[in-house]
């Protein structure tokens, strides 16, 4: 097991929960019925902070699969130059976007809940205020319940942006591009565990993070080093293994119509990432992506006998 029974569960809650959390999302900025009916995605444009790209479902992923390699490399520049202020500023930015596209639908609903009728630019302002605090919070002053609380509406507000212009086919060929370059990064050019180690050592990490106790071995124990020593450990779970699988269930969500369908994929998600941390050996990376696009996809040949 890669950590202890407590941790493995808590992830994998977290997991779940930034699923759920994101379906919801999804569904306040798409209009699942009439989408699921006509085959056509309906979006409540007014909501839209920052509008989804203009480009066709069909052949989305490759733009997705561009955007991935194009940021990908940028951070290898930063790593290798040790750019630590642009990684800073980058990350920032990116959580901040994404945080406002995520909390919008909430902040809507509570704003109409305590006042009323309100403007929609009035509203979008106060959104981007809110998600600017909470990114302020979030990297200066960082604490495991707001980092992570963070970290769910961020993979919401993509959801939010990106299911709109996918399909069915083409999200399912993006996971299986996604799965297939994850397993080369990390096994093969271990880039990606390059990228995780100086995002961990910035304390800025894209993804759900999880510190616990630990013992490790002392290989040569004296007397002010025992032969167990605790150690702080971290668990984490990188962004895009929250992210991908999202994107898959939302597309199911508004295909379908039906929640429990979209539940279904990112229960078989849950499962799959459960599996993996308890067959992971510890100290180890490991490509996530490929086993939690089998349990994605194990999922939506379910619901299709729902």
């Amino acid at each position: 097991m890669k950590h202890n029974l407590t941790v493995t569960l808590s992830l994998v809650l977290l997991f779940l929960i930034a699923q759920m959390v994101g379906l919801v999302t999804v569904s306040r900025y798409i209009d699942i019925k009439a989408t699921s009916e006509t085959g056509i995605t309906q979006v409540y444009n007014e909501k839209y902070i920052i509008a989804p790209p203009e480009i066709e479902e069909s052949t989305s992923f490759i733009y997705i699969i561009l955007a991935v390699l194009f940021g990908t490399g940028l951070a290898l520049l930063i790593v290798r130059f040790k750019k630590v202020l642009l990684w800073k500023a980058w990350f920032f930015t990116s959580v901040m976007l994404c945080l406002t596209l995520g909390i919008f639908p909430y902040v809507e609903i509570v704003a109409k809940w305590l006042i009323g009728s309100i403007a929609t630019k009035t509203l979008s302002l106060l959104t981007i205020a809110i998600a600017l605090a909470i990114t302020t919070w979030k990297i200066f002053w960082p604490n495991i319940i707001i980092y992570n609380l963070a970290e769910i509406f961020i993979y919401s507000g993509i959801a939010a942006l990106l299911v709109p212009v996918l399909n069915l086919p083409s999200v399912i060929i993006l996971l299986l591009l996604i799965s297939l370059y994850d397993f080369w990064a990390v096994n093969k050019t271990k880039h990606m565990v390059t990228l995780a180690k100086f995002q961990t050592s910035t304390k800025m990490f894209a993804g759900l993070v999880f510190p616990y106790k630990a013992q490790r071995h002392v290989s040569k124990p004296t007397p002010n080093r025992p032969i167990l020593q605790q150690v702080t450990k971290q668990g984490i779970l990188g962004g895009g293994d929250i992210a991908f699988p999202l994107l898959l269930s939302g597309v199911v969500l508004k295909t379908t119509g039906s929640f429990l369908s979209a539940f279904i994929v990112s229960l078989f998600a849950a499962a799959s990432l459960l599996v993996l941390f308890l067959v992971a050996k510890k100290d180890k990376y490991y490509p996530a992506m490929p086993i939690l696009t089998l349990g994605c996809l194990l999922g939506v040949l379910l619901t299709a006998f729902i």
